[in-house]
């Protein structure tokens, strides 16, 4: 019987909030929408015959399946896995994906499944092409895949890996599947442009470097005066700075503390404030650090545990406490060893509460943060991303009608993986031109080229490089 912690990791949404990525509310739907079903499997636990049903961990269905659709549900995709396993493509076979996976298409449906920590676990999903084009979502199984690959990722950061939860306890791994997939799921939207689910990168913040150095300069302090701090992130309003987590976490982690812990800490900044020294407080665990409230509540204000990967071997976690402080809209999020130390959090609230503080100030004062793209008359979007540094921008601000033809530009580069350009035009009136050069995707979009002027255009050009801050080389241009 799982019993939730005073922290809960849905205190909101997994999802993009209105203004992540430049999106409004019409460019999600909810996957709970899509799917037929979703589930968690053991193959070993149902060799036996007739306990067949009891290789099912975990099936969230839309349907109320009954026992028996789920075990044929679960044993088709063993059956595949099986079937499959001789003759599998490399990235199939997991030697350049994230993990092993398999897809099959049928009349009605997409089935993802991924195998996970050495193959003894399989994670599946089915979704409904019907409710895909009822929804108006473009199914692209890349981007499935992927969000199945998070669902598990997330699962694995709270509570940490399934087969060490299984060699202790098999119904404590079962009942912790059904608290959080069944919260997780109904709750979880997608983009409305896979790609942006596909790449499912970080949005970094480029700083002048006088500010830069400032942040640094504060974070050394911090370590310097509390070592237990061994990891840290910090976010100015909801974009990365600096981190030191593990590269290999770092998409989830950006995830849930964007869209989730520094999300609702909106609401509360906009309460009137109460009288203090400065602006600083905790958002997860102990919220009021005065001395009495500290010793009255160590024991139930408990903070969040996440399990990270270790750099010396991906494959094993560590558990680490989760520290987020906030500052005006400078956040500082910390990873600790447990402690017992009451008066730890006041000390770190006394120190780095005023600093915080007067560093946001500065930043937000010489540095105005890049809004998303203004609309102009001339009709302009593009993707970014940067595999290796997990960076990625986008100016989608609407629905527009070339969401598969992105999709398909994006498979041709992640399949050949090798540097490249494409340049066409939609029968819609979008050119679209995209370039896979040094590691990096660059995907351009433009309506009505044929009467677009040249000073409009360089306008968007110019609106580009101060959005992204990186460009290519002028080919892109030279179509027009």
């Amino acid at each position: 019987m799982i019993h939730p912690a005073s922290f809960s990791c849905f205190a909101n949404s997994f999802s993009g909030t209105p203004s992540s990525f430049g999106l409004i509310k019409g460019q999600f739907c909810k996957l709970a929408d899509i799917i037929d079903f979703f589930f968690v499997v053991h193959p070993e636990s149902g060799r036996l015959e007739t306990k067949e049903s009891d290789r099912i961990f975990y099936f969230y269905g839309t349907k109320n399946e009954s026992v028996d659709k789920q075990t044929q549900l679960t044993g088709f995709a063993e059956a595949v896995v099986n079937f499959t396993e001789n003759f599998v493509e490399e990235d199939c076979a997991g030697k350049t994906a994230e993990f092993p996976f398999r897809d099959v298409h049928t009349a009605k449906q997409l089935h993802v499944y991924i195998l996970v920590e050495s193959a003894k676990f399989i994670v599946g999903i089915g979704v409904n092409k019907m409710q895909c084009t009822v929804e108006n979502y473009v199914l692209h199984a890349p981007t499935i895949r992927k969000v199945v690959c998070t669902a598990y990722s997330m699962f694995r950061l709270f509570f940490g890996h399934f087969t060490a939860l299984f060699n202790q306890n098999i119904e404590e791994l079962k009942g912790r599947l059904e608290y959080f997939f069944s919260r997780y799921l109904p709750l979880l939207r997608l983009h409305k442009m896979p790609l942006l689910d596909l790449f499912c990168g970080v949005d970094f913040l480029a700083l002048d470097s006088l500010n830069y150095l400032r942040v640094e300069n504060l974070v050394s302090c911090v370590l310097e005066s509390f070592p237990k701090i061994l990891k840290y992130m910090f976010f100015f309003q909801e974009r990365l700075l600096t981190y030191t987590v593990p590269k290999r976490d770092l998409p989830v982690l950006f995830r849930y503390l964007t869209q989730n812990i520094l999300s609702t800490s909106m609401r509360a900044e906009l309460q009137p404030e109460l009288e203090r020294h400065h602006k600083g407080r905790f958002l997860t665990g102990v919220t009021d650090v005065s001395a009495q409230t500290i010793i009255v509540n160590a024991k139930e204000s408990k903070l969040p545990v996440v399990y990270l990967s270790n750099e010396d071997d991906n494959f094993s976690l560590s558990p680490y406490e989760l520290i987020v402080y906030r500052a005006l809209n400078a956040t500082f999020c910390m990873f600790i060893q447990k402690d017992d130390d009451v008066s730890f959090l006041q000390k770190l609230d006394d120190e780095l509460g005023p600093e915080l503080s007067i560093l946001a100030s500065g930043i937000g004062d010489s540095f105005e943060l890049a809004s998303d793209l203004p609309r102009k008359e001339v009709d302009f979007h593009f993707i970014y991303y940067n595999p290796v540094s997990l960076s990625i921008k986008s100016s989608f601000m609407e629905q527009i009608g070339f969401t598969k033809v992105c999709c398909r530009i994006s498979y041709t580069f992640l399949m050949d993986n090798q540097s490249g350009e494409i340049m066409l035009k939609t029968e819609s009136n979008w050119c679209v031109a995209a370039k896979y050069l040094n590691d990096r995707y660059l995907i351009i979009f433009t309506s009505g080229l044929s009467t677009t002027t040249v000073a409009e255009f360089a306008e968007t050009v110019v609106l580009l490089r101060s959005e992204i801050k990186i460009f290519f080389s002028y080919w892109f241009f030279h179509f027009l």
